[in-house]
């Protein structure tokens, strides 16, 4: 009986506003989000709010979230996020920048990775261009194999250049 109360989902604490719309559940999380600023911040949410499930615009090759009915409504019908696409503590860095956006405060090279990964991956053009220019304000500190990595799939070719 202890095995299934551990496997319960509890509601995070920073990121389940009660005046929110959505309920979603990412590993053992729930988090209630607000649909509107997620669909206009980030591609993969706009179908959250659109009707029209048959767009064929092949404009951006990204998916959109689909939901279905009754789904995100409360804590006991979650929207399930799929966790091969993220980590819990890859959307919480994402959240962070959606929800705080760019403050002056530090920011750890694994959170600037998880917001980089994910903004790239579900289309949220301010999290690559944030982490982008954080990442290239502490390029020295980036172990060489990690900047590599991050220049081939990211495009940043001024990292590409010393590499060859």
């Amino acid at each position: 009986m202890a095995e299934d109360d551990a496997e319960q989902p509890t509601r995070h604490p920073q990121f389940y506003f009660k005046n929110s719309t959505h309920v979603f559940q990412a590993g053992t999380k729930l988090y209630k989000l607000h649909a509107e600023l997620l669909a206009r911040r980030i591609y993969l949410f706009e179908g959250m709010l659109s009707e029209d499930i048959g767009d064929d615009n092949a404009e951006m090759a990204r998916p959109k979230l689909r939901i279905g009915v009754g789904e995100g409504i409360s804590d006991e019908k979650p929207i399930v996020m799929d966790m091969g696409m993220a980590t819990c503590d890859e959307f919480d860095a994402l959240l962070d920048h959606i929800y705080d956006s760019e403050n002056n405060k530090q920011y750890s090279l694994m959170y600037l990775v998880a917001v980089l990964k994910l903004s790239h991956q579900w289309g949220c053009s301010s999290g690559e261009d944030f982490s982008m220019r954080r990442l290239k304000d502490i390029e020295m500190s980036v172990p060489a194999a990690l900047r590599l990595r991050l220049a081939r799939v990211h495009g940043i070719h001024d990292w590409l250049k010393p590499a060859f």
